[in-house]
């Protein structure tokens, strides 16, 4: 095979078929041969990206921290200076991509909290993630909010919520989408419920 075709099959393409085979079938599948069986292509064209499986699984992690931490913070940020509106448009972002990661986003989170359970370097990475997103939230709600300590508990409690209703979607027993903007704005205190809108 050639330079051209070995590089035809893109290291972003490979980061792709690595969380393909993380979301459908766990962790362990995460191996150079059984992803080009996948692809049907050789595993020349993986070694023209990557020196082994530890690279791939290494890219793939910073591609998942870029996409779906930095950049929606930086949208975020870039969108709008208003506290409550960068929380409502955070949640929104949030919520839109939990409700279809499983179908039209690459990145399963539920897999890959579950891979960091096995793999210390992604235990790492998943702490660092919680850590910086975690702490983005608070500092937008210590902005409308005179409590530090409130702004932490506040933070947590949102940024709980929307794991535990990402799993609870995913079985229908709740509705990412509806359901966490509601919360935020419980948390913000302009919530009002549909018994005091009907007075």
């Amino acid at each position: 095979m050639n330079s051209k075709k070995k590089a035809s099959f893109s290291k972003k393409e490979w980061i792709a078929a690595g969380f393909k085979a993380l979301n459908k079938s766990g962790y362990l599948s995460i191996k150079v041969e059984a992803i080009a069986r996948q692809l049907k292509i050789s595993k020349g064209s993986f070694y023209w990206h990557f020196k082994n499986a530890a690279e791939l699984k290494a890219s793939m992690l910073e591609s998942w921290v870029e996409q779906s931490t930095n950049s929606i913070i930086h949208v975020v940020e870039e969108n709008s200076t208003k506290p409550t509106e960068q929380l409502r448009l955070l949640v929104k972002i949030t919520s839109d991509l939990g409700a279809n990661q499983r179908d039209n986003h690459p990145f399963d989170e539920a897999a890959i909290r579950h891979w960091a359970r096995f793999e210390p370097q992604v235990a790492k990475t998943m702490k660092q993630v919680d850590q910086a997103r975690l702490a983005f939230v608070e500092k937008l709600f210590l902005k409308i909010l005179t409590c530090k300590k409130e702004a932490h508990l506040k933070a947590n409690i949102l940024y709980a919520s929307l794991i535990g209703l990402e799993h609870l979607s995913y079985h229908n027993m709740a509705n990412l989408e509806n359901d966490l903007p509601k919360l935020l704005e419980m948390l913000i205190g302009s919530y009002k419920s549909t018994k005091n809108t009907e007075k």
